[in-house]
């Protein structure tokens, strides 16, 4: 049996249902940064930012076209990249499965990630 199978998104966001609350993908993401930040644990000023940016082109409704989070957090390190990279794992902590990154896919069709990646402060 192979380690790591390969996961179908599709299937994936069927067996994790989305969060009745909207903003659910937004305070994962907040989550993150604070975990992030706390591990990086650096005297520095941190930062959390979010960025809401809304298409006026509809006079009935706003909608929400994307949403951008930056933080001064640790960033990626091999052990943080494959977390990141395997649903399902809950090496992370109590009760957290690794799959809140789910939850932007039943909001969003698009997620893209940027982050430095540093490993043993190099």
């Amino acid at each position: 049996m192979q380690k790591n199978p390969r996961a179908n998104l599709h299937g994936m966001l069927t067996l994790i249902k989305a969060s009745k609350n909207p903003l659910n993908p937004v305070f994962e993401s907040i989550t993150n940064s604070l975990e992030s930040i706390i591990e990086r644990q650096s005297t520095e000023q941190e930062l959390i930012e979010v960025e809401f940016h809304f298409n006026d082109q509809d006079d009935q409704a706003k909608r929400i076209d994307l949403i951008t989070i930056t933080d001064s957090g640790a960033g990626f390190n091999t052990k943080s990249y494959s977390r990141f990279n395997e649903l399902l794992n809950n090496s992370k902590g109590y009760k957290n499965r690794g799959t809140g990154r789910l939850q932007y896919f039943h909001r969003f069709s698009e997620m893209i990630v940027e982050s430095n990646y540093k490993e043993h402060d190099h």
